[in-house]
């Protein structure tokens, strides 16, 4: 799939399936004389590849490093765990806002932010695995709440349009910020989005909605999109950062 370019480079992104495990994959075409490997610590797979290198090529050689690939993902998600213990003071981003994170003694387990505060009250504050527990349903049930807020915002766009208001439903997806099953009129949202900046989250519901016009990524997709968002591109390639 196209989705733009990078001083005149041709950009593709990819989903790939690595023994049985659905992984990002971006392809870039490029003045290089071998193609070329690196996993970024978003977990996303960069290939560079000379601009006449046959894809199956690049695909041979892809599948050839596929060990690598996967030890060197399931590295960086190891180190993301381990370094987030949500601790006293430390501080957790909901769409590029921190949090100081206080912990809390209290009957019942629970969570409230106020003023870049995100207070955890815990029967036990010691207990490390209750504190992830409940900051990560705060931080999911706050991820909804932000996204439908954003989709309530963006239908007007498209019901202009004579599209009928989509079930929204939410799950945790490695590959992908958003789907769209257009014939159920269905749209899912990744439950990671609560890692990204709040306007390049809005692209990604103006993208998923704009597929229940247009399902495919055609020059009359785009479009739409330039129409219901004009900056999209901006947000995009912000987004592209995560």
């Amino acid at each position: 799939m196209e989705v733009g370019s990078l001083l005149a480079e041709a950009v593709f992104m990819k989903e790939l399936v690595l023994n049985g495990r659905k992984v990002r994959c971006e392809l870039v075409r490029k003045d290089v004389k071998n193609v070329n490997i690196r996993v970024g610590r978003d977990c996303v797979v960069r290939v560079s590849a000379p601009r006449r290198c046959p894809a199956e090529e690049v695909m041979r050689v892809l599948y050839g490093r596929e060990k690598w690939i996967l030890a060197a993902l399931d590295r960086f998600q190891r180190r993301e765990t381990a370094a987030r213990r949500y601790a006293d003071g430390e501080v957790l981003e909901l769409f590029g806002e921190p949090f100081q994170i206080a912990l809390r003694a209290g009957k019942r387990n629970g969570a409230e932010a106020k003023d870049g505060v995100l207070y955890l009250i815990l029967r036990d504050p010691a207990d490390e695995s209750a504190r992830q527990r409940l900051a990560s349903a705060w931080r999911d049930e706050m991820c909804r709440r932000e996204i439908s807020a954003l989709c309530a915002r963006a239908y007007p766009a498209f019901r202009a349009r004579g599209v009928p208001y989509p079930a929204i439903a939410f799950r945790r997806m490695r590959a992908r910020w958003g789907s769209c099953m257009y014939q159920k009129r269905r749209l899912i949202f990744n439950l990671n989005l609560a890692d990204v900046p709040l306007g390049a989250a809005e692209y990604v519901v103006f993208h998923e909605f704009a597929h229940l016009l247009q399902p495919d990524h055609s020059a009359a997709f785009y479009r739409i999109l330039d129409e219901v968002l004009p900056d999209w591109r901006d947000r995009h390639r912000i987004l592209k950062n995560f």
